[in-house]
């Protein structure tokens, strides 16, 4: 009895090790994204840029993960040649918990995220203002991967995501900031992932994102009254990853 004890903990320490899983990634990140200005129009755009971070997985303990995403382009409303010319950061830092089902992996998580947006609208041949968005949220999210073989894994990852203590600061006007509404936002993405070997893979990701900026209302000195108007945006884009495990 006690050695048929010894061997099942044996088997399950090699287990739990066979799924412990360090790496580090980087790559490409490319998206086209629609931005919708109240009383403003619409713009569209490509963004191209780059994506790398540190990941941590095991079955049955936690999962860490630590990203940085950088990509910049311009948005055209197609009519009157305007245009918003944006650099967007994502800081990102999760934790959870993998729970093993068969071949698939279940990991509820949450964290602290930044977003940040240093955007220069261009409305006339002549004028344009800089305006940056310090936008910090709470993401709740859960991933699910399954093993097709050996070599091939899939991964579905789907994230609920609230903003809080948003601010705006707009060139134009030094020293002032204004304080966004909060809101909630979608993110959604799929991971098709190719490892020929133990310690290299490829990851394909395509993602959607929908995201909001908040509103916001504020006066001068004098009085007068600045509206800050809310904002949309729908992102379809995909990463290109180079992961090296340890």
């Amino acid at each position: 009895m006690i050695r048929k004890t010894l061997c099942a903990l044996v088997v399950l320490v090699s287990t739990l090790g066979a799924n412990t899983d360090n790496l580090f990634y980087v790559g490409p990140t490319w998206n086209v994204s629609k931005a919708n200005l109240k009383d403003v129009g619409e713009f569209t755009g490509n963004r191209w840029g780059v994506v790398g971070g540190f990941e941590h997985f095991q079955r049955w303990n936690f999962y860490g993960n630590l990203e940085i995403e950088y990509f910049q382009g311009t948005l055209h409303d197609g009519q009157n040649n305007f245009e918003l010319k944006q650099a967007v950061s994502f800081y990102n830092a999760r934790l959870g918990y993998v729970l093993p089902f068969y071949t698939f992996d279940f990991t509820p998580y949450t964290g602290l995220s930044m977003q940040y947006i240093h955007e220069t609208r261009r409305f006339t041949t002549s004028t344009s203002n800089s305006f940056k968005y310090y936008m910090p949220f709470i993401p709740f999210g859960i991933m699910a991967h399954a093993n097709i073989n050996e070599e091939w894994f899939v991964g579905l990852n789907y994230q609920f995501q609230m903003n809080f203590d948003s601010y705006l600061e707009i060139s134009t006007l030094q020293g002032a900031r204004w304080e966004l509404k909060p809101r909630t936002n979608q993110f959604v993405e799929l991971e098709i992932s190719y490892q020929p070997v133990e310690i290299f893979s490829i990851r394909f990701i395509p993602y959607y994102h929908n995201y909001r900026i908040g509103s916001t209302t504020a006066s001068t000195s004098t009085g007068l009254q600045l509206g800050i108007p809310k904002q949309s945006y729908k992102t379809f884009g995909a990463a290109l990853e180079f992961a090296l495990h340890f």
